[in-house]
């Protein structure tokens, strides 16, 4: 073989061993930041979904809180009416109170429906 084959072949060989070389170099850093830009987006979307779903709660304890307040709740005539009416009005399925007895009673229905007695977040009342 000649000189200029092998210098030939050479050069060829090192150009494309550094071809490749930069090739897979770049898969790497792609690959890498692609990764840490996804671990980014979900850790954002998790922190702004956590922060939606505690201003889903306040707001629903907000509701609740105020709903606790209301006469209406021991007015025995037009409870069953209000109660029916704020379920229909909010989407709910029913309002529903336990009495310290351990009793739920349905406030749409007016009706006990369950007894929570034995649980341990009544021991504490």
């Amino acid at each position: 073989m000649s000189i200029k084959v092998k210098l030939v072949v050479l050069f060829t060989s090192l150009i494309m061993f550094i071809a490749v070389g930069l090739g897979g170099l770049s898969i790497w850093n792609s690959s890498n930041t692609i990764e840490l830009e996804a671990e980014s987006n979900i850790t954002s979307i998790a922190y702004e979904s956590a922060k939606l779903i505690d201003a889903t709660i306040k707001q629903e304890t907000s509701f609740l809180s105020a709903i606790a307040e209301n006469s209406v709740i021991t007015d025995e005539e037009n409870r069953q009416a209000y109660f029916n009416e704020l379920a229909k009005k909010y989407n709910y399925v029913d309002f529903s109170f336990v009495r310290s007895s351990g009793q739920v009673e349905s406030l749409t229905t007016n009706s006990v429906w369950s007894n929570v007695s034995g649980e341990g977040f009544l021991k504490d009342l």
